[in-house]
């Protein structure tokens, strides 16, 4: 996924929509009306609400539609386990060969 956000917070009016590609991950957070989300060859929609979020599971194209006015925000994907501690490790490494003297 590939989005660059201006703001924190996206306003829609009645029946407007994003489209949304390659997004597995994405939170997106309804602070104010109701989005419909639905995404192509997923046979479950999703109807989200005020204080409501739903994570993206899937790689393809995601189509949120506002139901009534609506605000949401975008959130970034969350690195997985997995990938948090190889970064700790990678970084505790890089880190700790720098610091260590080179022998005489």
């Amino acid at each position: 996924m590939n989005i660059e956000l201006q703001a924190s917070n996206i306003v829609l009016a009645r029946d407007g929509m994003i489209a949304i590609r390659d997004a597995r991950g994405v939170r997106l957070s309804c602070i104010k009306g109701v989005l419909w989300i639905t995404q192509d060859n997923y046979v479950q929609d999703f109807i989200v609400g005020p204080g409501q979020t739903h994570t993206i599971d899937y790689s393809g194209l995601t189509l949120v539609t506002a139901l009534e006015p609506t605000t949401l925000s975008v959130g970034e994907p969350k690195p997985s386990l997995a990938a948090r501690i190889l970064n700790s490790i990678a970084r505790r490494l890089g880190s700790g060969l720098l610091l260590r003297p080179a022998p005489l």
